[in-house]
Formats: C-alpha cells, sequence, structure tokens
C-alpha cells in the first residue's frame, strides 16, 4: 500500500496538470485605475494568465457609457488593448470597466475604474485682436479647470484653416499664457485663433477674432495713377431729399459714382437706397450712425459700427460692400486693420467739396471752386447726399472735369484698378473642428 501512495499522488499531479492544460485562459486588467481627459481615447490594457490557442475576441463593458466594446486576443498572445473614446463631462467622473466571460475564456472579476476629467476651459483674453505686418503680435488666454490638465502642458495657436502659429507650454495654468509670434504678409485679413491641446480645440468657435494688415499699404486719400480719371464720392448720413435730383444729374452726364451709407439711412430711406443701386451706383459703407470711430472700443468699432451696415446693406440691397468711409475721416490704425479683416478698404478724399458747410450755404460758388482746385487724376471728391446745392454743384462741376480738364468720374473701385489696388479679400469663417490632416 505504501508503495502505491506516490504514485496516486503522480496520477492527480497529472491529472489536475491536464485539467489546467485545457483549462481556458483568464483574462483580467493590466491595471485596476486610470485617468484621462474627456473626449480623449483611452487604452484599456488586458492581460491573460497563459496564451490564447487561437484568436479571441473578450467583452468589455462600460455601465456609465451603456456601452459594449470588444478586445482582440491575437493566437499565441497573452496581451491585448482596447482603444475606448470617453465622453466630455463638466465635472470629473468615474467611469467603471467590467469583463465578461466568453467562449474561449473566462473573466477576472476585477474593475478597472476610470477618472475622468473637464477639458480644461480656455478664453481670450481680448474680444478682438490686432497685428501688422513685420511687428511681434501677442495672443494672450486665460485657464479655468486648469488643475484638470492630464498630461502634457503643451498649447498650440491655430488659425481657422487649421494653420499652426506657434506652440506654449503652460507651466503655470492658473495664469494667463501669452503666444507671441512674427506677423508675416501671408498672415493678412480676418484671423480666428483658437487653442488646441492634444488634438482638441479647446475654445469656442467664433472666438479669438484678430485683424491683421499690412500698414506699408495706405489708406486711400488718392489714387497713384497717370490715367485721366476721378471718382466723386456721395456720403449718405440723414438726409434723402435730395436723393432723386442728384441722380438726374449724374444719369444727365452718364457717369456712376459711389455712395457711402450709413446704417440709419439704409434703415430710414431703404427706397431711396435702392433706387441708387437701380441706377447702377457702387455702394460702400459709411458707419452704423456717423460717429466718430477712434472714441469707440475695438469691439465696438468692429460690430457695431463697422459690421452691422454691412450686414444691412447685405439684407436690403443683396450687395456686399467693399469699401469704408469712416464718419469725419476719423480713423486710426486699429480702424484700418479691422476694415480691411472684414473685407473693405478705408476710402478717404484728396478734395472735400464743403458742401456740408454752413459757411459755403449760400456761396455754392465757393464749393465749385473747392471742387476745382489742384484736381487731377486719381483724385477722390467728397460731396454730400444732404450738402447745400449738391445737385447744382454737380451739374456744373462734371462737365467742366469731363471737357475742360479731360477727366473721366468713375466709380472707387474702378478708379483703383487704374493704380493697381484691389480691396482686401473677404473673411473665412470660423468652422474648424478638427486640424486638417496635412496640418497636424
Amino acid at each position: 500500500m505504501k508503495k502505491l501512495i506516490p504514485l496516486i499522488v503522480l496520477a492527480l499531479l497529472l491529472t489536475t496538470a491536464i485539467a489546467l492544460a485545457d483549462a481556458d485562459p483568464t483574462v483580467s486588467f493590466a491595471d485596476r485605475s486610470g485617468r484621462i481627459n474627456g473626449r480623449m481615447d483611452y487604452t484599456l490594457d488586458l492581460r491573460s494568465d497563459k496564451a490564447f490557442a487561437e484568436e479571441t475576441s473578450v467583452t468589455v463593458v462600460c455601465a456609465e457609457y451603456g456601452e459594449t466594446y470588444r478586445a482582440t486576443f491575437a493566437a499565441g498572445a497573452s496581451r491585448a488593448t482596447l482603444t475606448v473614446p470617453t465622453r466630455e463631462t463638466e465635472k470629473r467622473q468615474n467611469v467603471t470597466f467590467t469583463l465578461q466571460s466568453g467562449s474561449g475564456y473566462q473573466a477576472d472579476k476585477g474593475k478597472h475604474t476610470l477618472t475622468v476629467f473637464p477639458l480644461p476651459n480656455v478664453r481670450f483674453s481680448s474680444g478682438c485682436m490686432i497685428g501688422y505686418v513685420g511687428k511681434t503680435m501677442t495672443v494672450t488666454v486665460s485657464c479655468s479647470k486648469g488643475s484638470t490638465v492630464i498630461g502634457s502642458n503643451v498649447f498650440e495657436l491655430r488659425d481657422q484653416t487649421g494653420r499652426l502659429y506657434v506652440r506654449g507650454e503652460w507651466k503655470n495654468l492658473g495664469s494667463r499664457l501669452s503666444f507671441k509670434f512674427e506677423v508675416t504678409p501671408d498672415m493678412e485679413g480676418a484671423r480666428y485663433f483658437s487653442v488646441w491641446w492634444n488634438g482638441f480645440r479647446l475654445t469656442e468657435i467664433g472666438t479669438g477674432y484678430s485683424c491683421i494688415t499690412d500698414l506699408s499699404r495706405k489708406v486711400i486719400r488718392q489714387v497713384d495713377t497717370d490715367e485721366p480719371y476721378i471718382a466723386i464720392t456721395i456720403d449718405c448720413c440723414y438726409y434723402a431729399a435730395n436723393t432723386e435730383k442728384i441722380l438726374d444729374v449724374l444719369d444727365k452726364y452718364g457717369i456712376k459714382c459711389t455712395f457711402f451709407m450709413t446704417g440709419y439711412f439704409i434703415r430710414t430711406f431703404p427706397e431711396y437706397a435702392q433706387m441708387i443701386l437701380d441706377r447702377g451706383h457702387e455702394i460702400g459703407n459709411h458707419s452704423t450712425n456717423h460717429r466718430k470711430m477712434t472714441q469707440w472700443s475695438n469691439d465696438s468699432q468692429r460690430l457695431s459700427q463697422l459690421h452691422t451696415p454691412v450686414t444691412e446693406i447685405e439684407a436690403l440691397l443683396g450687395v456686399r460692400v467693399r469699401l469704408y468711409r469712416p464718419p469725419y475721416g476719423d480713423h486710426n490704425d486699429r480702424l484700418t486693420a479691422m476694415s480691411r479683416a472684414d473685407g473693405m478698404e478705408v476710402i478717404m478724399w484728396t478734395i472735400d467739396s464743403h458742401d456740408w458747410d454752413d459757411a459755403y450755404r449760400n456761396t455754392p460758388n465757393r464749393v465749385v471752386a473747392r471742387d476745382k482746385y489742384q484736381v487731377g487724376p486719381g483724385c477722390i471728391i467728397l460731396h454730400h447726399l444732404g450738402g447745400y446745392h449738391t445737385a447744382e454743384i454737380l451739374d456744373e462741376i462734371i462737365p467742366w472735369y469731363i471737357n475742360e480738364m479731360g477727366l473721366q468720374p468713375v466709380t472707387v473701385t474702378e478708379l483703383m484698378s487704374h493704380g493697381g489696388r484691389t480691396v482686401p479679400d473677404l473673411p473665412i469663417e470660423d468652422t474648424l473642428t478638427e486640424i486638417p490632416e496635412g496640418m497636424r
């Protein structure tokens, strides 16, 4: 009997070994916890106590997301990974993953708890930023929920095309981050900057608006040309009574002018605005209500006084204006940048007729004398729809320009073409939700 005991033990060991060899692999999570920011992909590492004989899919369940995922172990492998997309969250959230037993494997009862943090909340410190070609531009942002950042502290500044301007390391997420870069000519125009981190946009669409221009290209007071063309411009502010008389004079000589309209004029006299367009004249922007522009903040200039008339004119007349005349000629570099970013060139004047001046009210001949003084190719002459004797003065001065001086009045845009000047490009809307493949 004593001789049989070792044989029995050996048999039991062999039986156990055979049973274990035939048992299915047991799958578990390599780690019991992890953390990540919402919207990012998270990688779960899985392992088994022995290699799989053949390729096998393992079921992973997330109760909080209500999702079931499949991880695949290759034949001969004892490790596998599963990439899981996490969801955006406004506050810290725990997400739990469990394994389910299935054909060809057993599931360990352990769980993997993932802590999902909100993305950092980044905002621009200014609603409208200005930059100039050849200068250093600084774009400053602030961050809330900075303590939730997991991993890299490197942030990127991009525009609405996905173009990368600069990367910056945010060492202290409780402070502001300033992106600095040299402005080059290819950056001109309207730029909607956005801050990106790990491939995710952190700032809202439509924020980060910036206006970049080249100040070496001066605003237009007179077009540099030797060709015999001039432009008569008429500002439309508060009055419309003279509209038909002035249009009849222009028709009489077969010329076209540029009418700069305020938002007030468009809203108050829509029928006259339409009449001007129907007679074939060019329409320009003259602000919302004829206020001095440099007294306003960047945001007020751009939204209230600069862009609002653009939308009003387009809504009423179906015309996207490309020229801007600041009231009283009051402008600065900031206004020039904002106007050009909105697709409009700033148009001043060479000769102010003073048809608006009470001192000239009873002496239209003085206005005519001003219209004639030092006029030549490329000049821009300023008149007003509500000026004193404007129709009569134009009736006198236009044939003198044509017959005595050999100068042909044209629209401002046509005059610009004779001097090689063009209007700025129209802005591109900010719709970027992911970085284009070639710009990552």
